[in-house]
């Protein structure tokens, strides 16, 4: 009896693993039934609510001072987005999200709010907003995701968009690795080599990069402009699921 429930554990091991190396593709295909949702953005101040979580860097920067115009960017329209294949869209968040199935290939996919942060950018001593959107576009399997970045700043009493920017694709070339913010600079790194974010193939293999992107951009007063950008050999790493970060230095 002993001998048989090993067996037994043993087989649901290796079945286990098998599942984890080789993933069927109704799996890939699927929407994540558990994606991390939009925080929530507390209006009050940071100093009238001392809970924040030490382990999060970003989390005191998710408060909004009420003197500022009033916007729930959780449900707004961010205008018209263009695809690589010349599809428009009217890009207009409910709760946070919008899906989309034009009912062709690598035609469905989902744009959703993943931070929302309230920081000075513009080096005026007011906070601005940054917008993170995550843009997931799926065929035959999904591209693990653009990011799509705005900027507002509150200006006569309304929020004017500053900044927008989109990376390409964590399978194909030019993800995200990481946005920095400080004194009016904007560093970005995407995995890849990416002279322009709507780059593709940038990778030989798919989901290896074998290069690191860094851009950086400047406030002029009245957006921000890209000054350089440097393209950094690494060694090859497999970036499928990894966990894009913005960083705010002060």
């Amino acid at each position: 009896m002993k001998a048989f429930v090993l067996s037994i554990l043993a087989s649901l091991v290796f079945l286990s693993f098998i599942g984890m190396l080789f993933p069927s593709e109704r799996r890939e295909r699927r929407r994540p039934e558990h994606f991390n949702p939009p925080p929530p953005v507390i209006t009050n101040c940071p100093e009238d609510n001392p809970v924040i979580d030490s382990d999060d860097p970003n989390e005191k920067y998710r408060y909004v001072d009420l003197s500022f115009p009033p916007a729930d960017f959780k449900n707004r329209s961010y205008g018209q987005y263009r695809f690589s294949y010349g599809k428009k869209i009217e890009l207009n968040l409910n709760n946070g999200e919008l899906e989309y199935d034009f009912g062709t290939k690598l035609s469905r996919g989902w744009f959703f709010l993943k931070d929302l942060l309230y920081t000075d950018v513009t080096g005026d001593g007011v906070a601005d907003a940054l917008i993170w959107l995550n843009h997931v576009e799926c065929g035959v399997s999904c591209d693990g995701g653009r990011a799509l970045f705005f900027i507002y700043t509150a200006r006569n009493g309304e929020w004017k968009e500053i900044w927008r920017y989109e990376t390409g694709s964590m399978a194909d070339g030019c993800g995200l690795k990481s946005l920095t913010v400080l004194n009016k600079q904007l560093v970005l790194q995407m995995f890849g080599r990416c002279a322009q974010p709507e780059t593709f193939g940038s990778y030989a293999e798919r989901f290896v990069a074998s290069y690191t992107t860094i851009s950086q951009f400047r406030f002029n007063g009245s957006r921000f402009v890209k000054r350089e950008t440097d393209f950094v050999s690494v060694p090859a790493k497999n970036v499928k699921n990894f966990e894009s970060e913005i960083h705010i230095l002060e």
